[in-house]
């Protein structure tokens, strides 16, 4: 006997594939990432107030919104540690979610009393068994929950990058949006959400006259003689040793080219809880400064108020690597929200800046070599000698300034910029 099953009947037999809503991402997330089915048209901030996370930097081009999570939140059924949101002109342009990962989680041994080395050995290597198991474990949790979703990942692909910074990722495409979990082993877990379109295309590459145009425009002339570029992105680096990384993500970001610090630190390899070498930067990022048509240029030697002006007018920021004297940058940060009322710059060099030969001497005679750092210089004052410093340390440090003499003083002698 020939059974005939109406189309309503087989369907229901058979079931039918659900249709992914955005109700659905939200869910898997835990938390109202989406109010529409495409998040790149909502406006960033109002994204980034529904989700609660604080804003980080924001310039005429671009912003950026970061929480650094408390061990009671979860995302995708795990903790996450540092949760971005990155905003182009008024609008959402891409997220980067860090899950564990060897810059925010503690990964030194905490022992009581004495150890021998052998045992010390052993708790270290315990805490990295355990570190990778947990990369591992939050990784399928998001693969499941997004699964559960979204469907299946993609096979394996790596996204278009330089060799020092690709990653292994899975992927999955819903409605303009992509979703990249990467789990580097004894780095982190990663979720990044992207346009599909700016996935599969490279940005077209900005010509050298127009970029130095733009740069040019970035740079603000004050009344008082203050020569600033006032448009670099805050990074905050959080509780971790990651200035080196921090402040290169600001630097390539202000330049046109994507960067992502965790990213960056990984390609570095940075040490656990934080501590690159500029070199290891360099070759990091070479490849992709070099496709991007910019070049690094390292200085070796002092300070010199000529060739910081000279890249200031131009609108490049430097990458300053120094020492932290904690008394003396308590000092700049009280200085520096009295010099917001200067306005004669004669008068400041008479007062605020009298003593300035004597803390130079005592800041050089009291190095600590074990603070060491990296600042951006991002403005100059011909008239007092000063230099505009900013620190991947949150907003409240975008700006502050010093003497090129307590400078010199506490400089290691190497600076950075990306010239075009």
């Amino acid at each position: 006997m020939k059974i005939s099953l109406s189309l309503p009947l087989l369907a229901a037999c058979v079931g039918l594939a659900h249709a992914t809503t955005f109700q659905d991402i939200n869910e898997a997330f835990g938390v109202p990432l989406m109010n529409s089915d495409n998040l790149w048209d909502e406006d960033a901030a109002t994204v980034a107030v529904r989700l609660r996370w604080p804003k980080e930097s924001e310039t005429p081009r671009d912003s950026s919104y970061r929480l650094y999570a408390s061990a009671s939140e979860q995302i995708l059924g795990v903790r996450p540690y540092s949760l971005a949101l990155y905003g182009e002109g008024d609008k959402v342009a891409s997220l980067s979610l860090v899950f564990i990962n060897k810059g925010d989680a503690n990964l030194r041994p905490v022992v009581e009393g004495q150890l021998t080395q052998s045992k010390l050995e052993m708790a270290r290597k315990k805490m990295e068994k355990d570190f990778e198991e947990r990369i591992k474990a939050d990784a399928a949790t998001i693969e499941e929950r997004l699964a559960k979703a979204i469907g299946k990942p993609g096979d394996k692909t790596t996204p278009r990058s330089t060799r020092a910074m690709r990653e292994q990722v899975k992927r999955w495409d819903w409605n303009n949006h992509t979703f990249l979990l990467s789990a580097q082993a004894g780095e982190y877990v990663r979720l990044q959400v992207l346009p599909t379109d700016v996935f599969l295309d490279r940005r077209e590459r900005i010509k050298g006259d127009e970029l130095r145009k733009q740069f040019a425009e970035r740079v603000v002339r004050r009344d008082n003689g203050d020569v600033v570029i006032g448009t670099v992105p805050m990074v905050n680096q959080g509780p971790k040793g990651y200035c080196v990384p921090a402040t290169w993500e600001r630097v390539l970001r202000y330049t046109g080219i994507p960067a992502d610090m965790y990213v960056l630190a990984m390609a570095a390899q940075t040490g656990v809880g934080g501590g690159t070498t500029t070199s290891g930067m360099m070759a990091a990022v070479e490849e992709t400064i070099t496709l991007a048509g910019r070049r690094i240029q390292r200085t070796r030697g002092p300070l010199r108020m000529n060739e910081i002006a000279f890249n200031i007018d131009r609108g490049v920021p430097i990458m300053w690597t120094m020492f932290v004297n904690e008394a003396h940058d308590n000092e700049i940060t009280a200085r520096s929200a009295r010099r917001k009322s200067m306005t004669s710059p004669e008068d400041w060099l008479k007062t605020e800046l009298a003593d300035v030969r004597k803390i130079a001497r005592d800041l050089a005679a009291n190095i600590n070599t074990r603070n060491g750092h990296v600042r951006m210089i991002i403005g100059y004052n011909p008239t007092t000698k000063e230099i505009a410093i900013s620190d991947s340390w949150s907003e409240y440090f975008a700006e502050r300034w010093m003497s090129l003499e307590e400078a010199e003083a506490i400089s290691q002698k190497e600076w950075m910029s990306i010239q075009f």
